[in-house]
């Protein structure tokens, strides 16, 4: 197995010979009805995605678990096109059939598609994760055959937004209809079609966040989904969707909160890799001011811009 580059979910394409297919989840609406999987195949290969996440501080290191499943009658290819927030950098991709775990390995473009296409013409189960755009990427997934259950799970850190005392966290899961060029090759690598009105595709989403901020957290909403809340002890909070596994995937998770008090806080984060116990570890020193600190309290300040006039800074450098 191989991948690309870099994660996060929205989207499915289902390739039988010369069938493609595609599915994005809707909100409401029945589900399709009974088919001849010979005839008529399955489009909706990708039956769940869950995300499990631990912020702690400025960083958030999540994992992101698809689930699928071969309905059909005869193997089958399927594409999962998903989004990413555009800062997350993939660490880790693995594939996971039974007890049997396959670990992906980071190769450049074109040398992982071409591995990914031979391993397919071998007729072996195989997976390539590719960044289309920045915050755009694509799961393949080859020969997976009748009744088969497989697990992709993706392993990824990236900064949280923090703007004076206010932070969210923000896990995007759709990837929205756009306006495509007549130059752009495969467009459906970043734009594939949706599901016919009145359907959806039973894909679920579940997600569960331990929020670690440092300092005492004054506030926690979600703008975007009804969320439950639970103190694990020393700081932390666990956030749930309180809809379970009843969430569709329709809409970007967004996770608020503040930090900043009546008085200034002070808090020291460490972390050591478990796997290398004698190897130095890393920490975080936050210093979170108070909200809407007075003028009498805000320290006068003296500010010395320096300017490079060098040779080498002339033209454009020297006019930015």
């Amino acid at each position: 197995m191989s991948n690309s580059v870099r994660l996060a979910p929205a989207i499915l394409l289902l390739a039988l010979s010369s069938l493609t297919l595609a599915s994005i989840p809707l909100p409401d609406g029945p589900a399709p009805p009974p088919i001849d999987s010979r005839e008529n195949p399955s489009p909706f290969l990708l039956t769940a995605t869950s995300v499990r996440g631990w912020i702690t501080g400025p960083v958030a290191h999540v994992e992101v678990t698809q689930s699928w499943e071969n309905p059909n009658q005869d193997p089958v290819d399927g594409l999962y096109i998903f989004p990413l927030p555009e800062s997350a950098a993939v660490t880790d991709l693995k594939l996971v059939i039974g007890q049997r775990v396959i670990q992906g390995e980071m190769k450049r473009r074109e040398e992982a598609r071409q591995a990914f296409e031979a391993a397919r013409r071998e007729g072996r189960v195989a997976g390539l994760l590719d960044q289309e755009r920045p915050n755009i990427f694509a799961q393949r997934v080859a020969n997976l055959s009748p009744g088969e259950r497989i697990q992709v799970v993706i392993s990824m850190d990236h900064e949280v937004r923090c703007e004076g005392s206010q932070c969210e966290y923000l896990f995007p899961t759709v990837v929205g209809p756009r306006f495509i060029p007549a130059r752009q090759n495969e467009p459906g690598a970043i734009d594939p079609p949706v599901v016919a009105p009145g359907q959806r595709t039973q894909q679920r989403f579940t997600l569960a966040l331990d929020l670690e901020a440092g300092v005492p957290i004054q506030a926690l909403e979600s703008p975007s989904h009804a969320i439950s809340t639970v103190k694990q002890g020393r700081g932390v909070q666990r956030i749930s969707l309180s809809g379970g596994a009843r969430e569709i995937l329709n809409r970007d998770f967004r996770l608020r909160w503040q930090v900043g008090g009546e008085k200034p806080e002070v808090a020291v984060m460490a972390w050591r890799d478990p796997r290398r116990s004698a190897d130095p570890g890393v920490f975080t020193l936050i210093l979170q001011p108070p909200v809407g600190p007075s003028e009498e309290e805000a320290a006068p300040r003296e500010l010395v811009f320096v300017l490079d006039c060098s040779g080498s800074m002339m033209g454009v450098p020297l006019e930015a």
